[in-house]
C-alpha cells in the first residue's frame, strides 16, 4: 500500500486501459476514489451529485476522470458520462468501487 498526502491506496484496478484508484485514511475507512478514463492534462473540473463527483475535463471537452468524494446515485453517474461510453463499461466501473459508494 502506497500513502499519498496522509491517505493509504487501498487498491488500484485498470480495466480496458481505464483505472481506479482507491484511497482510505490509516482506519481503512473510504476516502476518496479516481476513475481515470483517458489520459491527458486536465484543463477544467465540475462538480456533480452535490459535490459527491467531481469530474475533470480534457481540453477537448472529454472526460479525463472523475473523482468519488461521497456516495452518489448511479443514474447521476450514468448520466455524466453515458454520451461517451458504453453502458457495459460503465455498469463495470460502478461494480468496481467499494460497496455503499453506489446507491441505487
Amino acid at each position: 500500500m502506497a500513502s499519498h498526502n496522509g491517505l493509504l491506496e487501498m487498491s488500484t484496478s485498470t480495466l480496458q486501459g481505464y483505472s481506479i484508484s482507491v484511497s482510505g485514511g490509516p482506519d481503512g475507512a473510504f476516502e476518496a476514489a479516481y476513475i481515470g478514463l483517458r489520459r491527458g492534462h486536465v484543463e477544467s473540473t465540475r462538480e456533480f451529485a452535490s459535490g459527491s463527483l467531481l469530474v475533470d475535463y480534457l481540453a477537448s471537452g472529454g472526460i479525463r476522470g472523475i473523482e468519488v468524494i461521497d456516495p452518489f446515485r448511479q443514474s447521476e453517474f450514468k448520466e455524466i458520462i453515458k454520451e461517451e461510453f458504453h453502458p457495459n463499461l460503465i455498469k463495470l466501473l460502478l461494480e468496481s468501487l467499494p460497496k455503499g459508494i453506489v446507491r441505487r
